[in-house]
């Protein structure tokens, strides 16, 4: 069987719209069209990569595809026309994208995948309610989490009700129950919770209810990323990352598995025993209904005694993440005692190459800044980049 990884990052915003026809924003289609060629980095690497074009004329990311991803690397790509021969003459394939929604799901269906080949409606119906974000409070309550240490979330369905929360705690983060990184989420203070007001009872309009969370003195941000397969739960790495002033993704530490667990061990000693609770409560919560990959935001946070603690879910990803993309290159292509930042960026006027030429010896990147993406000058505006000092 022929497998196929998709970029369809914007997931979020189609699990948020519900429906067939999600159309996504000018420039969320030039982030996909921009990154379209990122899964040749994160996908096994016997899978195949859909594309809607070949990379641009990059030289230089060419000759760095084929020093960190082998000779050949190029043949994993695949364009559209070349799926739909293979569906034609029967063979069989398999797509795993970013995230499964029913966007996505009518997409490949008109490419003519087999329905047998794709989720039901009814199972992709199924994930988006477990998707909705009040799974973070569910996942708290099954392992125990006590109420009054301030990390579980509360669903409102009520202006009312959010402003009452808001005055109480003073400072807290409302959140849409669907939305794309970062931008269903708002830091509301009893001083401005006047000025979210429309907002806020627009959400809950569309989408039912917010939920409200108290704001926490974070110290430190990570995940632990899982993959479920009939029924069984597996921890396959883990993440610490940063966000930026509007909640999307700032960038992610990359290190080996073991490195990185052994890293974060020394933030937090009790990080086992807290894993140990969270896949249990996976296993019994989301495992009969779901299979895939998903991803579980934690912090640690000062409490008001100064004292270190964990929040041991912050929200929960249905779909591959960034941190998840962070983990393969840790493994992959960091060189033996190396530490790198990945990120993505964005310039409305174009990427420009900056910093250090990357250095890649015996297939491993050793130092510099390597762009996982082609950039072509003042035309691209997105870009995926790892960096090592």
């Amino acid at each position: 069987m022929t497998r196929i990884s998709l970029f369809n990052a914007q997931h979020d915003l189609a699990l948020a719209h519900g429906r067939i026809n999600y159309v996504p924003s000018a420039q969320v289609s030039q982030l996909l069209h921009d990154l379209q060629w990122l899964p040749l980095w994160y996908a096994p690497q016997d899978w195949r990569v859909l594309t809607t074009e070949v990379p641009p004329a990059d030289a230089l990311w060419r000759e760095q595809c084929a020093a960190l991803l082998g000779d050949g690397w190029d043949r994993r790509l695949m364009l559209q026309p070349e799926l739909a021969q293979l569906l034609k003459q029967g063979k069989p394939c398999r797509v795993e994208p970013w995230g499964w929604d029913l966007s996505v799901r009518h997409r490949l269906a008109l490419w003519g995948m087999d329905e047998h080949a794709l989720p039901t409606e009814a199972q992709l119906a199924c994930w988006r309610g477990l998707a909705h974000r009040r799974l973070t409070a569910q996942l708290l309550a099954a392992m125990d989490e006590p109420e009054d240490v301030g990390t579980c979330p509360q669903e409102m369905t009520a202006l009312e009700q959010v402003q009452a929360y808001v005055c109480e705690h003073g400072e807290c983060f409302v959140k849409a129950p669907w939305s794309g990184s970062g931008r269903g989420v708002f830091h509301v203070t009893a001083g401005s919770v006047a000025d979210f007001a429309s907002v806020i009872s627009g959400i809950i309009k569309r989408q039912g209810s917010v939920m409200c969370e108290r704001a926490l003195d974070r110290t430190l941000d990570f995940a632990i990323e899982m993959e479920i397969v009939a029924g069984q739960v597996a921890v396959t790495g883990y993440s610490v990352f940063s966000t930026d002033e509007h909640h999307q993704f700032g960038g992610s530490l990359v290190m080996p598995h073991d490195a990185l667990h052994q890293w974060l061990l020394a933030r937090c000693p009790g990080l086992d025993a807290v894993e140990q609770r969270l896949v249990e409560a996976v296993g019994q919560l989301i495992a009969p209904h779901y299979e895939g990959v998903l991803g579980v935001d934690m912090m640690l946070y000062r409490d008001k005694d100064g004292v270190e603690r964990v929040a041991p879910c912050v929200e929960v990803n249905l779909r591959r993440t960034m941190g998840m993309v962070a983990c393969v290159l840790g493994e992959r292509v960091l060189a033996p005692g190396s530490v790198g930042r990945y990120t993505t960026e964005f310039a409305p006027q174009g990427i420009v190459r900056q910093g250090l030429e990357p250095q890649i010896s015996e297939g491993k990147l050793c130092s510099g800044r390597l762009y996982l993406t082609p950039v072509i000058e003042g035309v691209t505006k997105f870009a995926a980049v790892l960096e090592v000092e």
